[in-house]
This record gives C-alpha cells, sequence and structure tokens, in this order.
C-alpha cells in the first residue's frame, strides 16, 4: 500500500508540473493571437497626433469618440497592428496557420488632432489577439514622438491584425 501512494504522489507531481508549466507559459507571453476574427464595416484606422500607437474602429463610431480610453474600455475601438512584427512570433503564426501582411491604405486624412488612414471596403476581417500594454507601448515607440497614448499595465487588451485579400 505504502509504494502505490508514494506511486500516485509522484504521478501527481508530475502532472502538476506539466499543467502548471503550460498555464504559466501562456500567462508570461506578452502577446498572443488567436484564430478568430472581427468584422468591422467601414474600417478606420486613427493615430493621435504626438503620440505612437494605432487604433482601429468603424468610421461608423468616429463622431461619437470623444474620449479614446473610454471608447477603447467599451470596445468600440481597438489597438491595431499592420503587421503583426515584433508581437507574434513566426512559431505562433504557424501554429495557429495565420498570414498577416501589411495591407494599403486607400486614404490619409488630417482631421483636428488624428490622423485618418482608410482601408479599402474588401478589408473588414481582423484576426484578434491579445497584448499588454507595458510590451505595446514598448513596441510602437518611435523617436518622432517618444510617448504612446495608453499607459503602461500589465492587463490584457484586445488587438486587431488585418487579413488583407492577398494574404488569405
Amino acid at each position: 500500500m505504502g509504494v502505490y501512494n508514494q506511486l500516485n504522489k509522484y504521478v501527481f507531481i508530475v502532472l502538476l508540473s506539466v499543467l502548471s508549466n503550460k498555464v504559466f507559459s501562456q500567462l508570461n507571453n506578452n502577446s498572443y493571437i488567436t484564430q478568430d476574427t472581427i468584422t468591422i464595416n467601414k474600417p478606420i484606422i486613427i493615430m493621435v497626433k504626438g503620440y505612437d500607437g494605432k487604433f482601429i474602429l468603424s468610421e461608423d463610431f468616429l463622431g461619437e469618440i470623444n474620449h479614446l480610453q473610454k471608447a477603447i474600455d467599451n470596445q468600440k475601438v481597438f489597438l491595431y497592428n499592420d503587421d503583426g512584427i515584433g508581437f507574434i512570433s513566426s512559431k505562433d503564426r504557424q501554429k495557429n496557420n495565420i498570414s498577416i501582411g501589411e495591407c494599403s491604405y486607400i486614404k490619409k486624412e488630417e482631421k483636428k488632432n488624428l490622423t485618418i488612414l482608410r482601408l479599402p471596403i474588401e478589408v473588414n476581417k481582423f484576426y484578434l489577439g491579445f497584448v499588454k500594454l507595458k510590451f505595446y507601448n514598448k513596441r510602437v515607440i518611435s523617436s518622432n514622438n517618444k510617448k504612446t497614448y495608453l499607459k503602461d499595465s500589465n492587463d490584457f487588451e484586445p488587438i486587431l491584425y488585418p487579413i488583407c485579400k492577398d494574404s488569405e
């Protein structure tokens, strides 16, 4: 009976080690991508002048956006990245069978404190990912602005990556 209990104890420890390794490896990642997609009608990308980072929303909501952080919290605006470089490893792309390519913009305009980039109408599906804001801010910072609009945090926020028609 003592040998049986000893064996159960070892099996339990091994299982616990394997499971905790899987759980903690997921928690230690700064970003990840899912195979889930989101469709946005008339998507536009906005950039706040003087700050780094891109955001995506439906053109229909642009007039309603008075406070960007509230719109992000209400999931009317999402973080955006064109190509996933620096956010998604090639291993994750292969594992999830995901191909991301930078889409062309059809129009750029300046409006108040925003730069607005319009995507072609056929580009309206996006892969859903999640990224820690602290990691996102480090990745998008440039020598031009040297600051981002969102405060650093270890919380995961949704981020969208375009599915360009030529990358499907």
